[in-house]
């Protein structure tokens, strides 16, 4: 079966992403903007998927259930494994209104829908979202729809246009005026829907399908465009906080950065993909998807079950205990 060739520079960009979204999560000063790391993880996701699926047809042996089947089992075991413990843990720890809420969270995320259930709640930087154990799997909610969606978009684009990928583009680009539309009238329905997110997956998805000749670059335009993506996405880390309007015109910043990356690291090697292919980078990428499942859930009851703010030692030995917890669930779990 066709398969799609390892890139250590893109676990790398996933070690961005997680790095940036717990510490933001956990109030690390300076990562005001971290939550972009989901944007990121978005473009990647992209990416990649379409990678697999494009390859896949290419060599005929493209199959839809295989295809769910596999992201089922990427995606599940560690998800319904941290979701287990969240009820455990709540059980003991939560007021009964909370655990019930809590166990709504979980029906909701198991039909692939909890960025609905929490888009019609509080905002996402809302203090109130400091108390649900599962807020974080709205992402997760988002990537699945797109998985059950997308393989379908691009067979149909693909098979019945002659210039489907300019097809494909104008979807980008519709997703992305909804986005800028809803950011100034529904800012939630921006921030956790997927109409307006997925531009964010269809500009990793459009890097996947670009003809080769776009990957052509020389080893200084690969350098500099390398150095000018982590630039974009490190501006948006540092730069961007919970004012922020967003994603809209905002998220062009990290999504244009992962695509640079991942362009410029595709054929040649440059100073910032040595970085990113470093093993601790690379280590960190591994557990991403892991650390990113336990972190909220340990920050949520840690939040509950405290009475002030937790010191500065406090929250770095938080921190600690969920890269442990990711790393024990990519060990044996995923």
């Amino acid at each position: 079966m066709s398969t799609l060739v390892y890139r250590r520079d893109i676990d790398g960009l996933r070690a961005v992403a997680v790095i940036a979204v717990v510490l933001f999560h956990f109030g690390v000063p300076g990562f005001t903007g971290g939550f972009v790391g989901v944007d990121v993880f978005f473009v990647i996701s992209g990416y990649l998927i379409t990678s697999i699926i494009w390859n896949q047809r290419q060599a005929g042996q493209f199959s839809f259930v295989d295809f769910w089947a596999r992201r089922a089992r990427r995606i599940l075991p560690a998800l319904f494994a941290m979701i287990v413990a969240v009820l455990a843990v709540g059980w003991f720890l939560l007021a009964p209104k909370d655990y019930e809420e809590l166990g709504r969270s979980v029906r909701y995320q198991v039909m692939f829908v909890s960025n609905i259930l929490f888009m019609r709640q509080d905002g996402y930087f809302d203090v109130a979202s400091d108390l649900k154990p599962l807020l974080h799997t709205w992402s997760l909610a988002v990537e699945e729809q797109f998985y059950i969606v997308f393989p379908l978009l691009l067979t149909l684009l693909s098979s019945r246009l002659k210039h489907w990928r300019l097809a494909l583009f104008g979807v980008l680009l519709l997703s992305f005026g909804l986005s800028v539309w809803a950011v100034a009238h529904h800012p939630e329905k921006a921030f956790f829907l997927l109409p307006m997110r997925a531009w964010e997956l269809l500009a990793g998805a459009m890097l996947a399908v670009a003809p080769k000749s776009a990957w052509r670059l020389k080893h200084v335009a690969a350098e500099w465009l390398s150095l000018l993506g982590m630039v974009l996405i490190l501006l948006a880390v540092f730069g961007y906080d919970k004012a922020t309007p967003f994603p809209g015109v905002a998220a062009l910043l990290p999504v244009l950065g992962v695509v640079l990356l991942i362009l410029a690291n595709g054929h040649r090697d440059t100073w910032v993909g040595q970085f990113l292919s470093s093993r601790i980078m690379v280590g960190l990428g591994l557990i991403s998807y892991s650390w990113y499942l336990w972190h909220w859930p340990v920050f949520v009851f840690s939040s509950y079950a405290s009475v002030g703010e937790p010191s500065a030692v406090e929250s770095a030995g938080l921190i600690l205990l969920t890269l442990l917890l990711g790393y024990l669930s990519w060990k044996f779990v995923e």
